[in-house]
């Protein structure tokens, strides 16, 4: 049996491997020269046995005690500052120091930029939306806001980036609803609708999350990357609705009943023939 960690051993390496689908990412503790050599066998064994190419642009040696390698999305790295501790004896010991996940922030501002939440890192309403009423302005609103919270739900770093995101994303919605309302300023949506923006209506703004739970790592939450990029999401799909016939839950929509007025007399409810 191979013993998992030894203190006095100068040549035995600790290895992390942790891979999610063609992603993957592994710790060494050991020298720069352990390193290229693992990813020179890895490489190898790509290109004989799976006849795969490793991608270089990609592929990166990184020292996490002097900069943070980027798997799935955050930021992992080892803090630079030490602590000590006293122990049971009286002895001041020195702690080891401790490996920390983190959001990218400046990853996060460039995406909402791209998309039209941010312009120089100032929140500007999301116009793509602006035909949606004022409910399903808010869901979106809220999607994108839980679909990055839900992800970043270990991450150190959280309150932080929780805050800072809500801030960004309320003040986005607020602008776009004063545009679609013709209320002129971001002081005029809050007096009508209220701090949390709902007013009369049934959807508010999401509160902000705070707290922090290391091992929270959620894996059934909805991809956030077709809300950020949706045109056409309904509160049905984000509500997850079911259909009222079968209780299917495949691309639900949401159908407003006309007023009797705007009815049609002549179409009538399709009906499938028998045998």
């Amino acid at each position: 049996m191979t013993p998992y960690y030894k203190a006095i051993d100068p040549s035995f390496n600790k290895i992390t491997y942790v891979r999610y689908a063609d992603d993957w990412i592994l710790g060494v503790r050991g020298s720069k020269e352990d390193c290229k050599h693992i990813l020179e066998k890895i490489r190898n064994f790509l290109k004989e046995d799976l006849n795969l190419n490793l991608s270089e642009s990609k592929t990166l040696l990184t020292n996490a005690n002097e900069d943070k390698a980027l798997f799935l999305g955050t930021e992992i790295f080892r803090l630079r500052h030490q602590s000590f501790s006293s122990s049971q004896f009286g002895y001041i010991k020195r702690n080891g120091r401790e490996v920390r996940l983190e959001s990218p922030k400046q990853r996060i501002v460039k995406k909402l930029t791209n998309i039209g939440f941010l312009k120089n890192n100032i929140p500007v309403p999301r116009f793509l939306w602006l035909h949606n009423d004022k409910d399903t302005i808010v869901t979106l609103y809220n999607s994108v806001y839980r679909g990055y919270i839900n992800y970043y739900s270990f991450a150190e770093n959280l309150n932080r980036v929780s805050s800072w995101l809500h801030f960004v994303l309320k003040t986005s919605c607020a602008k776009l609803l004063a545009s679609k309302f013709k209320l002129e300023t971001q002081k005029k949506v809050f007096i009508k609708y209220g701090s949390d923006l709902k007013g009369e209506d049934r959807i508010g703004f999401v509160q902000a999350v705070y707290g922090l739970d290391g091992w929270d790592f959620k894996i059934k939450n909805r991809e956030i990357i077709p809300t950020l990029y949706a045109e056409t999401l309904s509160k049905a799909s984000l509500q997850n609705l079911k259909c009222a016939v079968c209780e299917s839950e495949y691309r639900v929509e949401m159908d407003h009943i006309r007023m009797m007025k705007d009815l049609n007399p002549k179409l009538n409810k399709i009906r499938r023939p028998y045998g």
